[in-house]
Parts: C-alpha cells; sequence; structure tokens
C-alpha cells in the first residue's frame, strides 16, 4: 500500500470517527447519513479498483435472492423461530431444491439479511424481521414486476401501467409500493416551516377553505393589492447538479423506465416558468428525501412591477 493512500484511509477513519460522534450526540438525519458516505469512502479506499468492479457488476444477486427469498417464505419462516432453522426446514416449506435454496441463503447471509449459525443452519436478524413487513415486500416486488413488464415489452412504458392496472395483484403491489416509498423518508411536515410559509398569510375572505390534496402537493391562496396569487408547494427530489446523493440519482434512473425524469433546480425553473409559475424557493430537506418546491402562480393580472413573497 502507497504512503499516499495510507494517508487517505487515516483521514477517513478520523473523518468517520466524528462523524460517528456527531450524530450519536445529535441524533440528526443529516449527521447521519453524512457518516455513511464517509464509510462508503473508506470501504471503497479498501477495495482494490478490481474488487469494487466485481462487487459493483454482480450485485443484482443480492435484489435476485432477495427476491426469491420471499417467494420461499425465507423471512417469514426465520422470524418466527426462536432457535435456528435448518435449510431442510426452509425448503420444504414450499417444497424447493435444498441446493437452490442454500444457494440463496448463502447470498442472504452475506448481505446480512438473515445470520448464518453455522452448517445449514440460519436464524433471523433486523433485517430479516424487516423483510416480513408488507411496505418492504412491496417495494421489492413493484421493482421486480417492473423488471419483468420491460423485459417482455415492445411499448414501454405504457405497458408497465396497462400491466398493473388489468391485474389486481399487481395493481395493489403497486399502491402498497407507494405506500412504502412514501414512509420511507422523514415527512416533509417534520421539517418544513408550514405555519410561515403555508398557514400564516392564508386569506379568508377569498376562500375559507386551504387545501391540501394528499394526491398532489398543498396549494393556498394569498391576495394582496396588486391580485390574486397561488402558491403551491411541490414535493419532489431536487437533484444536486455536483455531488449528488445516491437515493435520489437512483430514483432518477428508476424514473427512466416510467418516460420521465427527477430534475435539478435549473430544470425545475425552466420546467415551472414554461407553466406559468414563479420559483420563490428551493427547499432541500435534512437528508437525502424529497425537498419542497415553493413557486407561485399568479391567477389575476398585476398592477404593478412588484413580486409577492410569502413570509419572507
Amino acid at each position: 500500500m502507497s504512503d499516499s493512500k495510507k494517508v487517505e484511509i487515516n483521514s477517513l477513519v478520523k473523518q468517520l470517527d466524528e462523524q460517528v460522534s456527531n450524530f450519536i450526540a445529535r441524533d440528526v438525519e443529516s449527521d447521519r447519513l453524512a457518516t455513511i458516505q464517509t464509510a462508503r469512502d473508506l470501504i471503497q479506499k479498501l477495495q482494490t479498483p478490481q474488487e469494487s468492479v466485481t462487487n459493483t457488476i454482480y450485485s443484482p444477486t443480492h435484489f435476485l435472492c432477495i427476491r426469491i427469498g420471499i417467494d420461499l417464505d425465507v423471512f417469514n419462516i426465520l422470524a418466527s423461530k426462536n432457535d435456528p432453522v435448518t435449510l431442510e426446514e426452509v425448503a420444504s416449506a414450499k417444497g424447493a431444491d435444498p441446493i437452490l435454496v442454500e444457494r440463496v441463503m448463502r447470498i442472504l447471509a452475506a448481505i446480512r439479511y438473515i445470520n448464518d449459525d453455522g452448517p445449514r443452519l440460519y436464524s433471523a436478524n433486523e433485517m430479516t424481521i424487516k423483510m416480513t413487513d408488507r411496505l418492504e415486500v412491496a417495494k421489492v416486488k413493484f421493482i421486480w414486476l417492473g423488471g419483468q413488464l420491460l423485459s417482455k415489452s415492445q411499448n414501454f412504458p405504457e405497458s408497465l401501467w396497462v400491466g398493473i392496472s388489468q391485474d389486481q395483484e399487481r395493481l395493489d403491489i403497486c399502491n402498497t409500493f407507494m405506500e412504502a416509498d412514501r414512509g420511507s423518508r422523514p415527512s416533509w411536515l417534520n421539517w418544513f416551516p408550514v405555519k410561515e410559509r403555508v398557514i400564516d398569510g392564508f386569506d379568508p375572505t377569498v376562500s375559507d377553505t386551504l387545501l391540501v390534496d394528499p394526491e398532489n402537493p398543498p396549494q393556498h391562496r394569498f391576495r394582496n393589492e396588486e391580485g390574486l396569487f397561488q402558491v403551491d408547494h411541490i414535493e419532489e427530489f431536487i437533484l444536486a447538479d455536483t455531488g449528488c446523493a445516491m437515493l435520489p440519482a437512483m430514483w432518477d434512473w428508476e424514473m427512466v423506465f416510467c418516460n420521465s425524469m427527477e430534475r435539478t433546480q435549473g430544470q425545475w425553473q425552466r420546467l415551472l416558468k414554461s407553466a406559468g409559475f414563479d420559483v420563490i424557493r428551493f427547499w432541500n430537506p435534512p437528508g437525502d428525501g424529497q425537498g419542497i418546491i415553493e413557486a407561485e402562480f399568479e391567477e389575476c393580472p398585476r398592477t404593478g412591477g412588484v413580486s409577492y413573497k410569502a413570509n419572507m
């Protein structure tokens, strides 16, 4: 190992130690994610480039074995037992080939989704329990379903939604996936200044209803001496131009299969401007989840040139 690499590794170890201490002391989401990123950087430095390439290109086997594990009921079987379970017991639950099951269990143990307690003996851990949750199961099944439909279709992405809507089981998976994805990150209500930006300034003389549509971002209306304005708060990913976090970057790739995309600040500004909106402010979340884009739409012509900003 070169001296320069030793210096880099020592620096990352020191940085990681400080970040872990900060996270434990403050319990802040941004600290947690920064710690994870530094841990990833450290792993990258400890691996050889060849190892990094190999681990990446073979990583789809992780998802494959998790999906097979769901069908084999591996997670429910292990989670229901206090003692280690034999390979034969797991395989017999679905009448599966023990050789195939052992190969699946080997991967699941390697990625720490189950415990490997001895030759052909397995038990549950935190991830095993998590994979008995219907929301987590739906995440896996939905992404798997999208891949299946993509591989069979000549007319994607239209066929994705047609294929889902025409099958009740697929539709249930899709709906549960959306529920799971929405609940996997801190709610914007926990970090966005709702009172100052949504409630304060609402004009009840215009309407006595402050509309919050669960299928769409919240909207509220303001009136000043220059006209009536609708202010929208759009909850979406706001991609960083550099150093983009992994989660929004991966979501952007998933959107490719839906003939759509996640957007940067500049792309959001151009899109909203084309629809008649002026962006008031971009609000970034404390972690790597979706942010809030605050924009206004002028419903009545203004008589002056002053831009209304809600409680800036």
